[in-house]
């Protein structure tokens, strides 16, 4: 590349000036052993400085001033391999020797204590918070250390103080050891983050890890990228982190110590690149050759010395390549390098082409280099032919140049850096010019834009390659509209979720695009009732939820009642209403689709138009449906809707992320913008369709918020026009919920109660369903008013002409909803309920017809037609005496004497039915139907009692009026026979049916227990007891099919099973767990010491270490639940858990809760005998003062002060030896050093000077000893 010009160079190779040392490191740590990992790293004098400032720090004790570590430094320098080498350290001390540094092992030599090591590997993809990643790891180191699981996490992240997780924690720290978080590249999750809350959230727990250092066995060592302790002035985002760090001065909580790039630099010229003195010496004449020969080489001298044969600019780029190579290590990089070019001549150094030609094929891997080599080869292969054979090789170099520079950050694709990185002095015999490679780089940005980006910087120009990270916000948004092939579908959904903005109280959702429909019914009044829409977004939603209208001058019911031919009739059936059917067929249920009062179709300005004709049609059809159709979308339009929906699309947001303020200020312009244009489409430009009319929304309703009002004015005008026989009520929806009501005022005939003459007066009056008597109203259901009633004479008209056909009842529903009536489902319910109380007509089941009936006799108490399908009139026939006497003599259980004729059977029939009577109040379904639990009420089992309900209190009501000869015998027992259609095997199967129910009632409580038991017991972790379970658990959800007698055995069979497996399985594990727990001999030993009985006295005298006595008390708590003398086989016959609360699937090790125990407690006597070694001559001395002290109380005392705690110190000792030190110690209260309770913040001024007020008044005081007293 360049012409050697002195001669003592001249001819010379690279290997003339280096000896290459092969690199016998590691390029992984994967799969190396503890010794490998030791003996592949190399210590240079930076390193042995921080590790042995590490081992120092680790050394000190919890509770005196130390601090956690942070390891700094950029990619690729070590910091993994440093934090490995700490961990093998600590977890095997003996691999220590293994360390050829004194300074290092002498520091290991002072640590005391073992360390329980929790690794945590951060990664940018995960989704957890830094929290959650160390309580999974911690979690997996207590698993393999102690053989024991911790508690769920959400127990731990339920803890709001950071102190009391921090307390939570320690408590299984494995006694006697300290807890080290080793945490590893935490700054790539940190910048993966695009959540300021996620950044905070973990550094606030680094903080508080940090913080507990000082205080708890808790030390963390971190490893940190050095850009977010020093962020570099180019990248605002290391800034923004930074700014965090320091916000929560964490530079403060930690001690940092850096890996710099100059250690790297030492490791590679002791260790790869070996240099002589002389031959540095001769490199000296390469440099100032390189600075005179080739433009704009200005590194510093010694950066060149240290690396030659690279060069400084591939130093410079290798720290960010690990980055997007994870494997990639720098020096047997280096190593690899200098082998491919030592026979080179000495001035051609490694340059950054040769850099990428290594590892080009490992670029193509990385997902985040995916748009940067697209760019790359697109100018490679579609721009670089284009130009002069003669400059291609050049092009292609400086593209490679361009390539690792654009991927990179400190070392920018200007001209000059180009022209320096590739060494460009000569080409071709022909001297290299700026003006060269600025030609060639403004020949891929003319014939390339989408490839090259030209950028007037403040240093000059920049070529940037198109990148992921580097571009413009116009050209990704250019991109991407290229590259989106749902991009049709995402504006669609985008007008969608802004029109039903510029379209409010539609009950549209953004959620509910894929079925976008009201989420709840949209509402107007219209003579006194609520008529309920929907409005929905057409384009997607076609679905009708309105019937066909049209002017009838008669109702359906009349023109049906009019034919005279049934079977024309039903072949004449109008479309849509649901079919009457003969006796035994069954009629659809209504309400299989759901149909509402009116509609509203929204269309979508970005739609091929609908033809008029077929939205004419429509609305000509279906009167209460209206179609809003709005102007359409010009082309210049759908575009700017395009860029909105790549904006605000989630799938592309990764690609505008270093670019975030441009983006939001564009998001934001492009939302006005769209919003604005759609409140034009539909308000200015908008037209409205409706009952063969069409309307501008701009002379009705200009303005949004008068939408909702201009609907009603519409549709008042169509209901007016359709139903005008339609009452009109003062009280709003005063028939909604009233179905009962009306059932009881029909059935009492007068209304006595204020709350029922005004719902007479206002529902059913209008209706015409009762009859005024001065200040109340009677129902009279064979009085003319009644009969004359338009809709109580068409529905009797009707049936009675055709009494042995079944109707549907959702054919009266859709009947009287059509023209001319246009009744609500709850007015036509009143209407059928009055003919039920009048006897004319029943209504029941399909399928269980004559089990399942409302009549006059079973109208009373709760009932919900919606159960119900069917209506038919009521048989008026009565059954000869013989038979209905059969009736009477099966309701009571007994045979028909065979003597004595029908006289005598009337008779004894009449003496048995007050005793029947008196049985089934005594045995009320009512009362039994009251006592079930809530919890044990199904929408189905409560239709099941229901329905059981009305038919027994309808039987009971027609035998309560023969007992007081309401009716005589026989009259009564017609009424009874005619209540269940003079089906005698259906009247059998009613009673069958309740006497099921009853038993299922009182049985009941039972199964509420045996429930209960299967519910609350624990999991045994064994399939077959689990299988039965399961099997037993299908019935808590389906209770109806335990009504039947069969199934009620079967399922107390499997219950007994279950109990007998569970019992002996719980009684297995319980005894493993918990018995012989008083036998654990040190334990029992330890308890009978006198140490033992005087701690709790001198814990509530003498109080030095409240923590610790407060744990031991918890641990007592927790070995005391975990004894057990209940008789547990026979509690368990009773309930699922033993009296002791053992739960198998949270059982504590009691093994390791029993040794924390005892070394707590010895622990607290060492720490009891240091206390009083300190005051013992101070305690004596005071002692031989007092003369009034008896001798055993004084021997008492000397025992104590001597830290003989093993013989008896009584009450009355430890209180002398209080009373001493309380006289000799000031004891200092926390209180009194912040100036209020100790957990309230307050501001530094106020903190500091109620600090110096209470030193200054320790200073003036005469104690000698000082005490502080409290809890942090």
């Amino acid at each position: 590349m360049d012409k050697p010009a002195i001669d003592s160079i001249e001819g010379k190779k690279i290997r003339d000036f280096i000896t290459l040392k092969p690199y016998d490191g590691v390029y992984s740590l994967e799969g190396l052993s503890q010794e490998n990992i030791i003996q592949s790293y190399i210590f240079t004098d930076e390193s042995t400085h921080n590790f042995t400032t590490l081992f120092q720090e680790l050394a000190k004790e919890p509770g005196t001033e130390r601090r956690s570590f942070i390891l700094s430094g950029d990619r690729g320098v070590g910091k993994t391999h440093s934090l490995a080498v700490i961990r093998e350290v600590l977890q095997h001390p003996d691999t220590g020797r293994l360390i050829q540094s004194p300074a290092i092992q002498q520091a290991i030599a002072r640590l005391n204590r073992k360390h329980f090591v929790v690794e945590i590997h951060c990664q940018p993809s995960q989704e957890e918070s830094l929290k959650e990643l160390f309580y999974r790891a911690f979690a997996e180191s207590y698993r393999k250390a102690c053989h024991d699981e911790l508690p769920p996490m959400e127990h731990w992240l339920e803890l709001e103080d950071s102190d009391e997780q921090i307390r939570f924690i320690c408590d299984f720290i494995p006694e006697g050891q300290e807890m080290l978080i080793l945490l590893d590249d935490i700054s790539e999750k940190l910048l993966a983050y695009r959540n300021v809350t996620r950044i905070t959230g973990d550094l606030e727990f680094v903080l508080t890890i940090a913080l507990a250092t000082s205080m708890y066995p808790v030390f963390m060592v971190a490893t940190f990228f050095d850009h977010l302790l020093n962020p570099p002035a180019f990248n605002s985002r290391y800034q923004n982190i930074h700014q965090k760090i320091v916000e929560y001065q964490l530079p403060g909580a930690f001690i940092i110590q850096h890996i710099t790039k100059r250690n790297v630099l030492d490791l590679a010229n002791r260790n790869i690149i070996i240099k002589t003195d002389q031959q540095r010496r001769q490199l000296l004449e390469i440099y100032r050759h390189l600075a005179k020969a080739v433009p704009y080489f200005r590194h510093d001298q010694q950066l060149f010395l240290d690396l030659y044969p690279v060069h400084p600019v591939v130093f410079q780029v290798s720290f960010y390549l690990h980055r997007y190579i994870k494997n990639f290590s720098l020096l047997p990089f280096i190593y690899s390098t200098a082998n491919k070019i030592l026979g080179y001549r000495c001035s051609a150094l490694a340059t950054i082409d040769l850099v990428f030609d290594l590892l080009y094929h490992e670029f193509k891997k990385v997902p985040e280099l995916q748009i940067a080599l697209q760019s790359f080869e697109t100018i490679q292969k579609d721009t670089i032919p284009n130009l002069p054979v003669g400059q291609r090789l050049l092009a292609r170099l400086v593209l490679k140049a361009v390539f690792l520079l654009s991927i990179t950050e400190e070392c920018r694709p200007t001209i000059e850096n180009v022209i320096d990185a590739l060494l460009l002095s000569d080409y071709q015999n022909k001297p290299v010019t700026p003006d060269d490679i600025a030609q060639i780089l403004l020949f891929f940005e003319e014939q390339a834009p989408q490839c090259l980006r030209k950028i007037q910087q403040e240093e000059g120009l920049e070529f940037q390659l198109v990148t992921i990270d580097h571009t413009s916000l116009d050209y990704v948004i250019h991109e991407v509209l290229k590259e989106d092939a749902n991009l049709d579908e995402k504006i669609q959904r985008l007008i969608y979720q802004k029109a039903i903005q510029v379209l409010p109280g539609m009950n549209l959702t953004r959620e509910n695009y894929t079925q976008p429909v009201s989420s709840e019914p949209l509402t107007i009044i219209w003579r006194g009732t609520t008529r309920r829409g929907i409005a929905g977004w057409a384009d997607r939603y076609e679905q009708l939820h309105v019937t066909p209208l049209k002017l009838r001058s008669q109702s359906l019911l009349q023109e049906l009642a009019d034919k005279t031919d049934t079977e024309d009739w039903c072949d004449t059936f109008p479309e849509g209403l649901p079919k009457p059917h003969g006796a035994g067929e069954t009629g659809a249920a209504y309400g299989a689709a759901k149909v509402y009062d009116w509609q509203l179709w929204i269309l979508s300005p970005h739609h091929e138009k609908w033809p008029l004709k077929t939205i004419r049609e429509l609305v000509i059809q279906y009167p209460q449906l209206l179609i809003l159709q709005p102007g359409q979308l010009t082309p210049e339009e759908i575009q700017r809707f395009a860029v909105a929906s790549v904006l605000s699309s989630e799938e592309h947001r990764y690609r505008f992320f270093d670019m975030e303020e441009e983006y939001q200020n564009r998001l934001r312009a492009v939302d006005e913008d769209i919003r604005a244009i759609l409140q034009k489409k539909y308000f200015a430009d908008g037209i409205l369709h409706y009952n063969q009319t069409s309307q501008c929304l701009a002379d009705g309703c200009p303005e949004p918020d008068q939408l909702h009002p201009f609907l009603k004015q519409l549709l008042v005008e169509v209901y007016d026009e359709y139903f005008p026989l339609h009452p009109k009520f003062e009280l709003v929806d005063a028939a909604e919920k009233s179905r009962s009501q009306a059932a009881e005022i029909f059935l009492r005939k007068d209304i006595d109660r204020p709350e029922g003459r005004e719902f007479a007066e206002k529902v059913l009056l209008p209706l015409h369903l009762v009859k005024k008597a001065g200040s109340t109203y009677r129902f009279e259901p064979e009085s003319d008013n009644f009969l004359e009633s338009q809709f109580i004479a068409e529905v009797i008209f009707l049936i009675g002409s055709y009494p042995q056909i079944t109707f549907p009842l959702a054919f009266f529903y859709k009947s009287f909803a059509n023209s001319p009536y246009g009744l609500n489902q709850s007015l036509v319910d009143i209407i059928l309920i009055a003919l039920v109380a009048a006897g004319k007509i029943k209504i029941f089941q399909s399928n269980k017809a004559d089990l399942d009936v409302l009549n006059r006799m079973s109208l009373s108490g709760e009932f919900d037609l919606t159960y119900f399908d069917s209506v038919q009139a009521i048989e008026e026939k009565v059954l000869p005496l013989p038979e209905l006497l059969q009736w009477g003599y099966i309701l009571c259980n007994t045979q028909i004497e065979a003597t004595g004729g029908i006289t005598q059977s009337r008779k004894h029939l009449k003496n048995l039915l007050p005793e029947w009577l008196d049985f089934e109040r005594c045995n009320s379904l009512e009362q039994m139907l009251q006592q079930i639990p809530n919890e044990m009420v199904t929408t189905l089992l409560w239709r099941e009692l229901q329905s059981c309900h009305r038919n027994a209190k309808a039987i009971e009501n027609i035998v309560e009026n023969i007992v007081n000869q309401q009716y005589n015998l026989d009259d009564g027992l017609a009424v009874l026979a005619r209540t269940f259609s003079n089906n005698l095997k259906a009247f059998q199967s009613v009673l069958k049916e309740i006497g099921n129910i009853r038993d299922f009632l009182q049985w009941m409580p039972a199964f509420q227990e045996t429930k209960s038991y299967i519910l609350t017991s624990d999991k045994t972790g064994d399939q077959a007891i689990e299988n039965l379970r399961l099997e037993l658990s299908n019935f808590f959800e389906r209770p109806t099919k335990l009504i039947d007698a069969g199934r009620r055995a079967y399922y107390q069979e499997k219950y007994q099973l279950f109990k007998q497996a569970y019992t002996q399985h719980y009684l297995a594990v319980h005894d493993r767990h918990l018995n012989g727990l008083t036998d654990k001999s040190e334990l029992a030993l330890l308890m009978k010491t006198e140490w033992w009985k005087n701690l709790p006295r001198l814990a509530r005298v003498i109080t030095i270490n409240s923590y610790s006595v407060k744990s031991l008390y918890r641990m007592m708590a927790m070995l005391q639940e975990r004894e057990c003398d209940f008789p547990t086989a026979a509690v368990l016959e009773r309930s699922p858990r033993c009296l002791c609360g053992f739960r198998m699937n949270s059982s504590t090790n009691v093994e390791a809760l029993i040794n924390r125990i005892i070394d707590t407690v010895e622990r607290l006597k060492v720490e009891y005998q240091t206390f009083f070694s300190t005051y013992r001559k101070m305690v004596i001395r005071e002692l031989q003062k007092i003369s009034s002290v008896e001798d055993s109380v004084a021997r008492e005392v000397v025992n104590c002060i001597n830290g003989n705690l093993d013989v008896p110190i009584s009450l009355d000792a430890l209180k002398l030896v209080s009373f001493i030190l309380k006289r000799k110690i000031r004891v200092v209260s926390l209180q009194s050093l912040s100036g209020e309770a100790v957990d309230r913040a307050m501001p530094r001024d106020e903190f500091i000077q109620n600090m110096s007020r209470t030193l200054k008044e320790l200073e003036e005081s005469r104690e000698l000893y000082f005490m502080l007293e409290g809890e942090l």
